[in-house]
Order: C-alpha cells, then sequence, then structure tokens
C-alpha cells in the first residue's frame, strides 16, 4: 500500500496549506471575531471596578430630582458622556425604571469616530459591563436587518487592516448600560448605531428618516423602552465651533432649550432648520430625528434635568458639552398648553446676565429603593445578576455581515 504522506497530490496540498498558514496568518488573527463586546469606555469614561461603578450608579440615582409620573414611559432621551460630568443628569431618566417593566431596551447610538450610511448593528451576542453581560434580541436584529437602512456588521478584535472600525470604537451605547442593569436588572437590547441619513446629494431628507423609523418601528411594543443616547451642543475651541465669545454659558442655555423644545415637539423639520441655522454641532442629531418619527401623537415629553460639562470644569472657552435627559410619556390625549413665556433669572457665567428662558423645576426628591438581584446587593449573600444570560455550550451563529 502507497504511503498517502508521500503522495504528490498530498505534498502539494501541504505545501499549499502552509503557504496560506504563513501569509495570511498572523493578519487573521489580529481580526479574530468579537461575540460579546467588551467594555470599551470602563476605566476612562466610567470606572471598570464593580464596586465603584455600584456605589457611583446607585448614588447618582438616589440623588436624581425626578417625580414619579402614572404615566407609562415609552422612550428617554439620556448623555453618555464620563460618569463624572453626566451621570447625575443620565440618572434622572432611569430613576424610576423597576425590575420586570421592560423587557427589551431598543438604544439608538450616536456615532463620533465613524461615518457611515444607514444604520447598523454589531454581529455579536451582547455587551459587557463590569456589572455582567447583557445579551442582544438576536431574533429582533434579524427581523430589523431586513430593512434596506439597517444592517449588521462583524466587530473585529485587533487590527483591521484595510477595514474601517464601526462598532469597535464607539461607546454610546455602552454608557447606559450600568444604568440599566442596576434599574430593570433582566432585559435584552437592541443595539442601533444611526448613521448618515442624508440623500445621495448629502442634503437632508425627511423621507430617508421617516424610512428609518419604519423599519425601527418593527421591534417596538409596551414591553421595550426606547433610549437615545446622545449630547447636545458641543461648544469651544476643541469642536471648532465658537459662534459667541461673551455670555457663553447663558447663550448655550438658550440655544440648547431651543433644541430641546424642538424635539420635545417631534418637530423634525425644525431640529434640522435650527441646526443647519446655527451650526450647532450634536453627535447624534439623527438618531434625534429618528425618535421623533418613532413616537406616536399621544406622548408627553418632559425636561428631568439639564446641564454642561463647561458650567461644572469653568473651561466653556475651550470644550463645554451639554447634557440633557428628557422622558416621553404615553398619554391618553395629547393637550397643548400655552407655553409659559415668564424671564427667569440665570447665574451660569460670571457677568450674571439676565436671559429668556426656562429651567427645569426642582421638586423634593424621592427616596431610591433598588430592587434586589444584584451581584453587589448588601442586603445578603452574592447573587448572581440577573442580567446575565445562562451559558450555552454551542451559541447561535451571530448575523452576518
Amino acid at each position: 500500500m502507497r504511503n498517502t504522506c508521500t503522495h504528490p497530490v498530498f505534498i502539494a496540498l501541504l505545501l499549499i496549506v502552509l503557504c496560506t498558514t504563513l501569509l495570511a496568518g498572523p493578519a487573521s488573527a489580529q481580526q479574530r471575531p468579537v461575540r460579546i463586546m467588551p467594555p470599551l469606555a470602563a476605566g476612562s469614561l466610567y470606572p471598570d471596578n464593580p464596586e465603584t461603578l455600584f456605589e457611583v450608579v446607585k448614588r447618582n440615582l438616589e440623588e436624581a430630582d425626578t417625580p414619579r409620573r402614572e404615566e407609562r414611559l415609552i422612550a428617554t432621551i439620556v448623555p453618555h458622556d464620563g460618569y463624572g460630568l453626566s451621570g447625575d443628569v443620565a440618572a434622572h431618566a432611569f430613576k424610576h425604571l423597576r425590575q420586570g417593566e421592560f423587557e427589551r431596551v431598543m438604544i439608538l447610538g450616536a456615532p463620533h469616530y465613524s461615518t457611515f450610511e444607514g444604520c447598523s448593528i454589531p454581529a455579536v451576542y451582547g455587551y459587557e459591563t463590569p456589572l455582567g453581560i447583557v445579551p442582544i434580541d438576536m431574533h429582533a436584529v434579524e427581523q430589523l436587518t431586513r430593512s434596506p437602512l439597517i444592517s449588521a456588521r462583524s466587530v473585529r478584535s485587533g487590527s483591521q487592516g484595510g477595514r474601517s472600525n464601526l462598532h469597535e470604537i464607539e461607546y454610546s451605547i455602552e454608557m447606559v448600560l450600568p444604568f440599566l442593569q442596576m434599574t430593570i436588572h433582566n432585559f435584552s437590547i437592541i443595539p442601533i448605531m444611526v448613521g448618515d441619513l442624508r440623500d445621495a446629494s448629502q442634503n437632508y431628507n425627511e423621507n430617508i428618516i421617516k424610512a428609518a423609523a419604519e423599519g425601527i418601528s418593527r421591534e417596538l411594543d409596551d414591553r421595550t423602552l426606547l433610549v437615545v443616547s446622545t449630547d447636545l451642543i458641543h461648544f469651544g475651541n476643541d469642536f471648532s465651533y465658537r459662534p459667541f465669545n461673551t455670555h457663553i454659558l447663558d447663550r448655550i442655555f438658550t440655544l440648547d432649550h431651543d433644541i430641546i423644545d424642538r424635539i420635545i415637539n417631534l418637530d423634525t423639520n425644525g431640529l434640522q432648520a435650527i441646526v443647519e441655522e446655527t451650526g450647532a454641532p450634536i453627535c447624534g442629531l439623527s438618531a434625534l430625528q429618528v425618535l421623533t418619527k418613532l413616537l406616536p401623537p399621544n406622548v408627553r415629553g418632559e425636561l428631568l434635568a439639564y446641564d454642561t460639562s463647561g458650567r461644572k470644569t469653568g473651561q466653556y472657552e475651550r470644550a463645554s458639552i451639554s447634557y440633557a435627559a428628557i422622558n416621553f410619556y404615553e398619554t391618553p390625549e395629547r393637550t397643548v398648553r400655552p407655553e409659559s413665556r415668564e424671564p427667569v433669572v440665570l447665574r451660569m457665567n460670571p457677568d450674571e446676565e439676565v436671559v429668556e428662558g426656562r429651567t427645569p423645576r426642582r421638586r423634593e426628591s424621592i427616596q431610591l429603593t433598588l430592587p434586589p438581584g444584584s451581584r453587589y446587593n448588601r442586603g445578603g449573600a452574592e447573587e448572581n445578576l440577573e442580567g446575565e444570560p445562562a451559558e450555552q455550550d454551542a451559541p447561535p451563529e451571530a448575523p452576518a455581515e
């Protein structure tokens, strides 16, 4: 019998495999597919130590001054800057969420470092934070990617070669997860990065925004909370946006609230018009425009908290990012109330300029009782985080790129 190891065809195939491995092996090893999205912002924008993160989020939730509403919460807008700057604002939106209130959370994220058309969903099984792993609703991803404006994109570790990074470097979706893990606990997510929704001529097109919203709306129901993760105006030299040089914080406040008014009134075109007129950079503009098309007519928007990094750091001439927590509640009938135009005195800059505007009314604080079930529950023995999925011997295939 002939020894197969000496067969000429076998030797030729072996040489081909060896050459392919030597030439392509290192590159492919550097581009391994990621199945669980690692925490990109842990240790920089929020604590990477689980105990510390638990305490930071818990304190922000306890200190948030948000009254409970009888109406059903259906959507929220929250900032995604570092917790030391925007965490107290974001907590206002999440304070009254409770375990079992929602089964899923759809998160519309804002890209900072990537440019792409349409909407993109990372082809992974879940997102990891120091508090555990949050699973992705894979069935929802499959349904959503049937829309021509929504695609799934694989996530790769290491060097990308000629392939541009997208989900590998974007953190806006991740930033809201610890707050959700601390409140509703057991849930899955539908993470959607909302990119460029302009037409082929790079012009604003309301119909494209409406089409994207129609595709996303397939997976919205009474058990799904919609979250838009975005900051508002980015002002200062660092952002190449400085249209005024005096009374800076007051004028940022006024411009932000003009934008917030259009968002609360679901005025898609008005939002676009004020951005075009002022040139104000907003990282999640497309996501906000999609939100205005997703919400039903019988919705009431409420600004719960507002602040700027410039006010907190004092470096508003160099860089100031605006934060707002806005909740949307479903009401039986949408009533339009006349808007108060009484001037309020604001002390937000050294010049103490008096401007017209509206500020969130302060109310009595409501004590927060965190629900049980957290791994870091101080009330008893260590437990498994309820949001962490059970291990699987063979996980299902991730959606194709």
